[in-house]
């Protein structure tokens, strides 16, 4: 590797702690030359892993800090790593960063930490991935995907499929090398191993689509018609004034969103106009908005007023989005207390009171139970693009294949085999260019 790099590990900013970590040959020995720690006449006899408080100390800064050596190839980058915990000034950290590189260290770029791990070993390319989505998730569900990811379960998953295509290849190779082999086993047995292959390759990309909610959050859209209480009910959901609330008919002109998180799950709620007929062009442009965020939600909640039966504009919206979840509300139930009728099409209904809160618990549980099939994504994985590209790819190449097996020689078949190969190994890391390298950690942070 080029040298040896230093970055700011935390956020920039004040705060409690900052970590500047160094990694690369001469990482312990440009550190020593700026911190003393107090047990010890200089950090080049430091014992690995042991954390030693002392103080860094330049011509530009002073600092009583602590600071930990992790001797290669015992490190998160397989180098010689050193981190600094210092005071989160971020003038402090600034000058400290210009210190090491003025001492030998040149700045990292973005993910080069992460780069070198994975040059040297010590992780996979998705594991290295499974680094970032954790970083980047904004749940606990989706943390927990990004986790198994990075753990080794997607490469598990790949080496599955590549045990089948190597077998595959075996069967094809067989009925070519050997002309006194049984031609017909040979070609059975490669069609199974490449039907085999199929089957675990789709269930891999069917599942991940089918639990992207976990990643990007389940949208639920609040629609129905003007001066129901929808924007009220988005206040008392997130527990905010986050929308305007009048009296006057058709004050919500545009879609607002806030999202809470609900047993690891990120829902995503979207205030929507109230559906009505009318002659002002901003409110029918706002009618217009609520339809497309109604079609692009997971689920719906619809506004009725407690003590009320839906009415044919709003038996539409049901028999519109009935393929939906749909959940009625009825609000304004701290008005007046009578039997709730469930729309035909509607999921479920709930008794709430946007104005004092009662019942929104509840909603909130109702929305999560009925899109709760998505939720259990708990127990799998999540592909990024990257990741859903390669294997829709090799899909692509095994159906060519299989579709051909029949009319074309088995070399032509070996050919395909070998494609669908090295696409695996691209997606895994374990034969992938520097150009796929490069961008996969471009989207990293840069102390990462």
């Amino acid at each position: 590797m080029n040298g040896t790099i230093v970055a700011v590990c935390t956020p920039i900013g004040s705060g409690a702690i900052a970590v500047v970590r160094l990694s690369g040959d001469d990482a312990l020995s440009i550190v020593a030359s700026l911190f003393r720690p107090y047990r010890l006449d200089s950090m080049v006899n430091a014992v690995p892993n042991m954390m030693y408080l002392g103080i860094y100390r330049s011509e530009s800064v002073c600092d009583r800090c602590l600071c930990v050596y992790f001797k290669a190839p015992h490190s998160y980058t397989g180098e010689d790593v050193v981190e600094l915990q210092l005071h989160g000034g971020a003038g402090l950290v600034s000058c400290i960063l210009a210190d090491l590189v003025r001492a030998g260290a040149r700045p990292a770029d973005r993910g080069e930490f992460t780069k070198r791990a994975f040059y040297n070993g010590k992780l996979s390319l998705t594991e290295a991935e499974g680094i970032a989505e954790m970083i980047n998730a904004d749940s606990a569900a989706a943390v927990r995907a990004a986790f198994r990811t990075h753990s080794g379960m997607l490469d598990r998953r790949i080496e599955k499929l590549k045990e089948s295509v190597l077998n595959a290849i075996a069967y094809a190779e067989s009925g070519l090398d050997d002309p006194d082999a049984n031609e017909t086993d040979a070609l059975e047995g490669m069609i199974a191993e490449i039907q085999r292959t199929l089957i675990d390759a789709r269930e891999v990309v069917d599942r991940s689509n089918a639990i992207s909610y976990v990643k990007n959050g389940i949208r639920i859209g609040i629609i129905g018609k003007t001066n129901r209480g929808k924007s009220s009910l988005l206040n008392a959901i997130c527990a905010r004034d986050r929308a305007i609330v009048t009296d006057i008919a058709g004050t919500t002109r545009d879609t607002l969103e806030e999202s809470i998180d609900y047993k690891g799950v990120r829902l995503i709620f979207v205030d929507t106009a109230g559906i009505r007929q009318s002659d002002d062009v901003i409110e029918r442009i706002g009618v217009d908005r609520t339809i497309d965020a109604a079609k692009s939600a997971d689920a719906l909640i619809l506004v009725l007023e407690n003590g009320t039966v839906a009415d044919a504009e709003e038996l539409e919206l049901i028999s519109t989005f009935s393929h939906k979840p749909i959940i009625v509300a009825f609000n304004k139930s701290d008005v007046c207390e009578v039997d709730m009728t469930v729309p035909e099409g509607c999921v479920t209904a709930v008794k709430v009171s946007a104005k004092n809160g009662s019942g929104v618990g509840e909603l909130i549980s109702a929305v999560y139970d009925a899109v709760a099939q998505v939720t259990d994504a708990g127990a799998d994985l999540i592909l990024n693009t990257r990741q859903l590209d390669n294997l829709k790819q090799a899909i692509r190449v095994l159906e060519n294949a299989l579709d051909g097996v029949q009319n074309t020689t088995l070399d032509c078949t070996l050919v395909d085999l070998y494609q669908v190969l090295g696409i695996l190994s691209e997606l895994d890391g374990s034969e992938v260019s520097d150009i796929v390298v490069d961008k996969v950690f471009s989207t990293f942070c840069t102390g990462k």
